[in-house]
């Protein structure tokens, strides 16, 4: 009988020690995923902003360049 005394705290600490292992485990892994996450969305929003500028580059190169194509002295229908 006395090895039964024994036996159950040493199975609660264990049990007690396995869930704190989890959610050692667990926290340790959010953690990392979220790190991960914040690295990428940094990644993006700089990507997205590279891009932009080059659309803003292109869009007045665009504008510049239809403005230079239309002849001078011209009426448009619009101004009739």
């Amino acid at each position: 009988m006395q090895t039964q005394f024994n036996t159950k705290p040493k199975k609660k600490i264990n049990i007690l020690l396995l869930i704190l292992l989890l959610i050692a485990v667990s926290v340790f892994t959010y953690w990392l995923t979220d790190i991960s996450n914040d690295d990428i969305e940094s990644r993006l929003n700089n990507e997205i902003k590279s891009l932009q500028s080059k659309v803003d580059s292109l869009n007045k190169e665009l504008n510049d360049k239809s403005k230079a194509d239309q002849p001078q002295g011209t009426v448009l229908p619009s101004e009739d």
